[in-house]
């Protein structure tokens, strides 16, 4: 019997039926809420529980459809990935997925309007079931954005029609840099580009959503809108090749996926709509894509920033009142990071732009961000917890007692957003905290221990270091692009160094290779001016600075600065762009490949300091980091 819309029912989430319905006004509105999980996942309980709404509903008398999230954080955060982790043939893929993709299907094919309000997350097989909705509202909220996952972060191609529907709506070159080249939207960002129809404020997305799709049923009399496109037919081959372009900078390895990517994208938009072929194509392409040895050890990286999370965030309580955050300083670097956190509105938290209104709130829940000088007299009297901003944590700071981390930011605000807390474990639920909220506020957050300065900045001089050593020593340039980009890394040295204090990085890397400061800056400044990567491999060259990582790494564990090896995985992933196609640090530097790299003692002597060598060695007769 067809569900009754004509009085208000609501029927309740379980485990097999993860959406919680009800009927209000001619309206459906299906709730997603994943059962103990942090985030959303529309797995196959859902997708069936999707499809027998959808079956039994007497569309006669409901004129719309509202799908939305239980969850604060998380509209869909994917299904995809967990199906790439299980499929082994291309044939797996296409039945492990069947029926996520029949329920998508059957909710493009809904008779009525079909609106998705997005609240939270919505990645991968997320946005492409917001793409299944006629309309897409989104909550003005930082932890709103849109991003999609598959190819920038797993190196396979989506299977849910994201290749072909999202040119279809916003265009080629648009949808280019959500599929491709990794950008993440905000709500505002989504509405300007054309995703999304309409930004509300989060406090009043219900209501806002309500009046929403009261409208909608007037404008189209509660039936299906024709689909909407607007492809760029007439700059396709223009666009392609500007495309081809920047995917021919990847490493080799990455080239094939991104250029099958564009090709199912392009056909869309040649063809106007979604045909059959395509639609097959993309499955079968998704499917080999997620089966290679590649995207294997990138998707194994998902589950170690997994772990990466779970240590950072460790029990953190939810029943707690809302975060205070003030500043004090005037430092360049204390305004940028202000500006960033002010313009976000991230939930549980209120910013505060002066030291008078933070002082109202006085108490565990209340942090002053301050500059490197420690404060006392008005801010003092505040009682708030201080988080220093500044990329030394000595000594007599951390013996404050009001100090309860440092926060330090190797790269300018045009750089990559990253941040590294470091706690001085004086109050680990106040650091666990911070770490949730400049999560939320869109920055990549490294949680280290306090002690002996930035553990980031000790990545970067590890990094550079056997660069610097190569050029100062006669290498070309070209040779430490070519070698890297073969390895798999797409954020080369010189990119790295347009957003870096050369000076600061000089004086460090001066302090580790005993070569003058000005020496050093010349090197730098070879590597930041080269243009191409057309120069030779020279394997030994990543060798030096894989173990030179490592033992950077393994001083980390050593100390309690990063006590976990997945800490200091997902430290490096975001710090120097650690191959995806590799795993991680600690996935690649196996003891079979520690002994063959320590096997030869003129392999890293050029580039690698005694010290670090001897670490390396130590560690090849050691266990794994994941034994």
């Amino acid at each position: 019997m067809p569900l009754s819309v004509t009085t208000n029912v609501t029927v309740m989430a379980d485990e097999t039926r993860p959406f919680s319905i009800e009927h209000r006004q001619g309206v459906l509105y299906l709730t997603l809420d994943t059962p103990r999980c942090e985030v959303n996942i529309f797995n196959n309980a859902a997708a069936r529980q999707l499809r027998d709404v959808l079956t039994t509903q007497d569309f006669a008398t409901t004129r719309a459809l509202v799908l939305q999230s239980g969850k604060e954080g998380s509209f869909v955060n994917g299904v995809g990935l967990l199906m790439a982790v299980s499929a082994q043939t291309p044939e797996a893929a296409r039945d492990l997925s069947g029926e996520v993709r029949d329920a998508y299907q059957m909710l493009r094919d809904c008779p009525v309007p079909t609106i998705a309000a997005v609240r939270g997350n919505c990645y991968g097989c997320g946005v492409e079931l917001a793409l299944a909705c006629d309309y897409r509202v989104a909550a003005n909220t930082s932890v709103t954005h849109f991003y999609m996952t598959e190819v920038n972060d797993y190196l396979f191609l989506p299977i849910f029609e994201g290749t072909l529907r999202l040119p279809l709506l916003l265009g080629l070159e648009r949808s280019a840099d959500l599929l491709l080249w990794g950008q993440r939207w905000s709500a505002m960002q989504a509405q300007a580009y054309g995703l999304v129809d309409a930004v509300f404020d989060v406090d009043e997305l219900a209501a806002s959503t309500a009046v929403f799709a009261a409208k909608v049923v007037a404008q189209t009399a509660g039936r299906k809108p024709p689909t909407r496109r607007r492809p760029d037919v007439r700059d396709v081959a223009a666009i392609v090749d500007r495309q081809r372009r920047r995917i021919a900078q990847l490493p080799a390895s990455y080239r094939p996926v991104y250029e099958r990517t564009l090709e199912l994208m392009a056909r869309a938009v040649e063809a106007g709509e979604v045909t059959t072929q395509d639609r097959d194509d993309e499955i079968l392409e998704s499917g080999r894509s997620a089966c290679a040895p590649m995207a294997k050890k990138a998707l194994s990286f998902f589950f170690i920033r997994q772990v990466a999370h779970t240590l950072a965030l460790g029990k953190a309580r939810t029943d707690v009142p809302p975060l205070q955050v003030g500043f004090h300083g005037d430092t360049d670097a204390l305004r940028e990071l202000r500006a960033d956190l002010t313009t976000h509105r991230v939930p549980a938290t209120q910013v505060h732009r002066s030291v008078e209104t933070l002082a109202r709130h006085a108490g565990d829940a209340t942090v002053c961000v301050v500059d490197g000088s420690l404060p006392t007299g008005e801010v003092a009297r505040t009682g708030a917890h201080l988080l220093v901003l500044t990329p030394s944590t000595d000594e007599a700071a951390r013996e404050h007692d009001g100090v309860v981390g440092f926060l330090h930011r190797p790269y300018a605000s045009t750089g990559p957003a990253l941040l590294e807390l470091a706690s001085t474990d004086r109050s680990p639920a106040t650091t666990q905290r911070l770490y949730r909220y400049l999560t939320d506020a869109g920055f990549r957050v490294v949680v280290t221990r306090a002690g002996g300065g930035s553990a980031l900045g000790h990545g970067l001089v590890a990094y550079f270091a056997p660069l610097v050593r190569f050029v100062h020593q006669g290498g070309a340039p070209s040779t430490i692009d070519a070698s890297l980009r073969d390895f798999g890394v797409t954020k080369l040295p010189r990119v790295l160094l347009d957003h870096l204090d050369l000076r600061w990085l000089a004086t460090a890397l001066s302090a580790s290779t005993g070569y003058e400061p000005a020496d050093v800056a010349r090197a730098l400044g070879r590597l930041r001016a080269l243009e191409t990567a057309s120069g030779s491999v020279d394997p030994r060259l990543v060798d030096g600075v894989c173990a030179s990582l490592f033992a950077a790494a393994s001083r980390w564990r050593a100390r309690g600065t990063l006590r976990h090896p997945a800490l200091a995985d997902v430290a490096l992933r975001e710090l120097v762009d650690f191959p995806l196609q590799h795993g991680s640090l600690h996935t690649y530097m196996t003891r079979e490949r520690l002994r063959a790299i320590t096997g030869d003692p003129e392999r890293l002597r050029p580039w690698v300091s005694e010290d670090d060598q001897e670490v390396v060695a130590v560690a090849a007769t050691s266990r794994g980091a994941y034994a």
